[in-house]
């Protein structure tokens, strides 16, 4: 007797779920590769669905078996336990920051020989607030903090607020809110509005508002403000409109 029942709640549970999600015993039964009288006499009680097809049912509207047969879920509680992979002693605080950097072995590397850094680089796809990246970084969505890299920096959206700064290079696909430093080159494909240095040349696809200092060339498309030029060479440190 209790297992008809069982029975019952599934094939009442099955009808009521289905109702709630506006779909029709075709619809159902088109999901499931069987034919609408099947899905039909589930809910008028004369058959059930077969075992194998439990699974599939309950991923069509997102529930558990149990919760099929009318049964309360089953929770998993999981014991307290100390932090696993908590590391002393490193050269930063602990403040949520993210921090990229190369471990070799157990050793961690904070400076790097040659050009062991030319094939590293972290890839970030979040929303960027505060990332310190040993090796080249990449950022695919806009800055609103501070993004700094020990070689090259790329930034996909706009450095809306907050800085940049990179070792080497730095591109920005965007605009500039913020602020850009570069130890070499920096490229900006869109407007300027806040402060860029480089100890090399600056390149902006769009108007520059604010000052620009670089060792080297500034071309830029539009200037609305004092441009401020650094030199390394007198001769290379004229600023030229693109």
């Amino acid at each position: 007797m209790e297992e008809r029942n069982y029975y019952d709640r599934l094939c009442d549970t099955i009808s009521s779920l289905r109702k709630k999600a506006n779909m029709t015993q075709e619809q159902l039964a088109a999901q499931l590769g069987i034919s609408p009288q099947a899905v039909s006499k589930w809910e008028s009680k004369h058959s059930c669905p077969d075992i194998g097809l439990l699974p599939q049912i309950a991923g069509i509207f997102d529930v558990t078996i149990d919760s099929l047969f009318g049964l309360p879920e089953k929770t998993v509680e999981i014991p307290d336990q100390p932090p696993i992979g908590i590391v002393q002693n490193l050269p930063w605080p602990d403040n949520g920051d993210f921090h990229v950097v190369v471990y070799q072995g157990h050793r961690l590397r904070r400076f790097f020989i040659g050009n062991e850094r030319q094939n590293m680089m972290f890839r970030y796809n979040g929303p960027v607030q505060n990332v310190h990246c040993a090796v080249n970084l990449t950022c695919e969505k806009d800055i609103g903090g501070s993004a700094t890299a020990g070689k090259d920096v790329t930034i996909l959206g706009d450095v809306k607020a907050g800085s940049v700064t990179a070792g080497k290079d730095a591109v920005i696909h965007g605009g500039v809110g913020g602020n850009v430093h570069a130890g070499k080159d920096c490229q900006v494909g869109q407007n300027v509005g806040g402060k860029i240095s480089a100890g090399k040349n600056v390149n902006v696809k769009g108007s520059v508002q604010k000052g620009v200092r670089a060792g080297g060339k500034v071309v830029f498309e539009q200037v609305s403000d004092q441009m401020q030029t650094a030199p390394v060479q007198p001769e290379s440190g004229s600023a030229e409109k693109g």
